[in-house]
């Protein structure tokens, strides 16, 4: 139940990255029909991915990033 709370504020807070200062658009591409995005939420990175499959279908897919660092993997932060 919470990972699904987590992911239902996530995603809201990335529909309206455009208008609130906590989500920041650091890099936005488009190859063919998939955009991607590198987001900035609270201080940490996220890749923002989506692809309109059809006229109402929108595959919508967020991931927090990593990096190693010293041999271990901790979560990527915005400079």
């Amino acid at each position: 139940m919470r990972f699904y709370l987590i992911a239902t504020i996530l995603l809201s807070t990335i529909s309206f990255a455009d208008e609130y200062p906590e989500a920041n658009v650091i890099k936005q591409e488009q190859i063919k029909s998939i955009k991607f995005r590198i987001l900035c939420i609270d201080g940490y990175k996220f890749l923002n991915t989506d692809r309109q499959i059809s006229k109402h279908v929108l595959n919508n897919s967020t991931i927090q990033m990593f990096e190693e660092k010293n041999g271990i993997s901790v979560p990527s932060k915005c400079e």
